[in-house]
């Protein structure tokens, strides 16, 4: 994914649960469950080195379909969700312990 080349950036796929929102009523509380959500993910990568995306063989993609086509004509999902290793240098500063919009 072309913003992970970036410096100080860790670009994640599709890293929500969307039962994470099964409890929000508005907007206001929808954008704290992501703003504590990226908190936990920052906690995770300073700890932990790792951080949870959608991925292919622990690479963040762009591409998460194959090629191949299931019996109906849809292209297949290559990539798993989990843990990915986050081993690019960091500054402290990419990695701040509170969100800032």
């Amino acid at each position: 994914m072309l913003l992970n080349k970036l410096p100080d950036t860790v670009a994640l796929s599709e890293p929500f649960n969307p039962r994470m929102f099964a409890e929000v009523s508005s907007e206001e509380e929808a954008c704290d469950v992501i703003e504590q959500f990226y908190r936990r993910m920052r906690r995770k990568i300073r700890r932990q080195g790792v951080a949870i995306s959608r991925h292919v063989g622990g690479e963040v993609t762009d591409n998460l379909f194959g090629d191949t086509r299931s019996d109906t004509g849809e292209r297949r999902r290559r990539a798993g969700k989990g843990k990915i290793a986050i081993d690019k240098e960091l500054s402290q500063d990419a990695l701040p312990p509170t969100f800032r919009a």
